[in-house]
């Protein structure tokens, strides 16, 4: 983990997002980031995919709350089982974190994601516990993907994963002139 974590978020307005979101949201990400992790975590139903997301955190000067902003992501290897996860995901963790720094050294571990083609409700518990043994940090964030229903972004709360806002940032439109 680096050390510069600890450290004071940067002030930065919120971008603007495809969608007009209900609350300020707690996650930003932009849409190919979002459109390639699913695709990684929804491509063999019968295997979870796990990652780790990177990019930044950032405090609005507008509200004051903080907010991460999704860049890219490190997948990880499939595993067959939810049982399995945890393990798995402490094999790699090392790994994951090496290849963030080499690729994106400006970047920081903001959280993970886990893909499955299916809405299983009944393994937050276990969400819980990765989330709880990795990602301390009250920004950091996780994201869902549960098959053909939207993502769900999402914090821990003492011992439970939390659902959070998200948004997908809207990218600019490139033109060129005359």
């Amino acid at each position: 983990m680096r050390d510069d974590i600890l450290m004071e978020s940067v002030t930065k307005t919120r971008p603007t997002t495809a969608a007009e979101p209900k609350t300020a949201p707690h996650v930003y990400i932009y849409p190919d980031v979002l459109e390639e992790i699913a695709f990684n975590g929804l491509w063999n139903d019968k295997m979870i995919s796990l990652g780790v997301l990177i990019g930044n955190r950032y405090v609005c000067p507008a509200d004051g709350k903080a907010f991460v902003e999704i860049e890219g992501f490190v997948a990880g290897q499939h595993v067959s089982s939810w049982e399995t996860m945890r393990s798995q995901f402490e094999h790699e963790w090392k790994g994951a974190l090496a290849a963030q720094r080499f690729h994106s050294s400006q970047s920081i571990v903001l959280g993970w994601y886990i893909g499955h083609d299916a809405d299983n409700e009944g393994n937050a518990e276990v969400l819980a516990q990765i989330h709880k043994a990795f990602f301390r940090h009250p920004w950091q964030a996780g994201l869902w993907f549960r098959g053909e229903v939207e993502p769900v972004a999402f914090t821990l709360n003492e011992e439970n994963i939390q659902p959070v806002e998200f948004a997908v940032i809207e990218t600019s439109t490139f033109t060129s002139v005359g």
